[in-house]
């Protein structure tokens, strides 16, 4: 299965929703920056249910291990 890696700002439904069916075709693996968006109420993402491998970076240190992870996945260091 082919793996596949997408990064988004936030998790938006209609966004989730398209990414659940893709995960039933790759191996996905999705880098989100941030949990929510400012202008969006919390309510907007309580239905989200992941089908996929999903990353929250939320500081600098998590943001830094990850680059590390996707170049090692990538075999290019």
């Amino acid at each position: 299965m082919k793996r596949v890696l997408f990064v988004f700002n936030h998790p938006a439904p209609y966004k989730v929703r398209l990414l659940n069916e893709l995960s039933n075709f790759y191996d996905l693996t999705v880098i989100f920056e941030r949990k929510t968006a400012h202008n969006r109420p919390l309510e907007f993402y309580s239905n989200n249910v992941y089908n996929f491998k999903h990353i929250f970076i939320d500081n600098m240190k998590k943001l830094l291990s990850l680059c590390m992870f996707v170049l090692v996945s990538l075999s290019l260091f």
